[in-house]
């Protein structure tokens, strides 16, 4: 039987492929572009999250560690969300906090992440960059709590 974090990456490793196909099949254009194409992409990446979790039987801890890895690597692309959005307005890129080569790694790693930024900004015309960072934060401290209690309930339940 395979470890829970083996099947996590695997199904990364399907996440990833299915952003770069399907972005390839539903034709999604550069990320400047208002692109509905972008949100069918990322449902089928998502679902494929979800239903292959539930499938493979992966541990609720394990996936909550896992997504907190993932925001805690994407960390550098929202601190410099004003380098990402300048591409959208086809600007000169700010000076980045960040040195520009951890930016384009993690924009490149976290493909199926990178296309919800996209989204948010594109669809939902969240362009002021101090909300998103606020959902990333409000996210990321969720699960955080969601994983001590957790972990706090199955100790109290040991003992």
């Amino acid at each position: 039987m395979l470890k829970d974090r083996f099947k996590l990456i695997t199904i990364y490793i399907f996440m990833y492929l299915i952003s770069i196909v399907g972005s390839l099949f539903f034709d999604v254009k550069e990320t400047y572009h208002t692109n509905e194409s972008a949100v069918v992409v990322v449902i089928i990446s998502l679902l494929t999250f979800i239903i292959l979790s539930k499938a493979w039987r992966i541990e609720r801890i394990a996936i909550i560690n896992f997504l907190i890895v993932i925001l805690i690597f994407c960390l550098p692309i929202i601190i410099d969300i004003e380098y990402i959005t300048s591409f959208f307005y086809q600007s000169t890129p700010n000076p980045t906090i960040f040195p520009e080569i951890i930016i384009t790694v993690d924009s490149i790693l976290f493909i199926p992440f990178v296309m919800m930024l996209d989204i948010m900004h594109n669809q939902l015309h969240i362009t002021n960059s101090f909300v998103i960072r606020g959902l990333y934060l409000a996210i990321l401290l969720g699960l955080i709590y969601i994983k001590f209690t957790i972990s706090f309930l199955e100790n109290k339940s040991r003992n």
